[in-house]
């Protein structure tokens, strides 16, 4: 990134990419939390959660859930769907619900 800001917004930032993507942008964004950055991530595809602290759902507009990453997916996925992580591989991750 150019300039190392302190804070990155993304926006959907794994939408079209492949696990090799995936792994690369998980790795920036560890990166600038380790310069101890801030990264906000606007997300569908929970993958890219494994990279995150804290996760805020947005529902109609207005805050739905707010929590670690554990608590509110454990929430919104069954055990199931969700492994230890919280998360799932790319090629079988569920969508957060809308």
């Amino acid at each position: 990134l150019y300039g190392n800001p302190f804070l990155v917004v993304l926006d959907e930032p794994n939408s079209n990419l492949d696990m090799e993507g995936e792994r690369a942008l998980a790795e920036a964004i560890l990166a600038i939390k380790a310069r101890r950055g801030i990264v906000a991530i606007v997300a569908h595809r929970p993958n890219i959660l494994t990279t995150v602290d804290f996760v805020l759902m947005m529902k109609e507009g207005r805050m739905h859930m707010f929590g670690t990453k554990q608590s509110v997916l454990s929430k919104l996925f069954p055990m199931s769907q969700v492994n230890t992580a919280g998360l799932q591989p790319v090629s079988n991750s569920p969508r957060l619900p809308n």
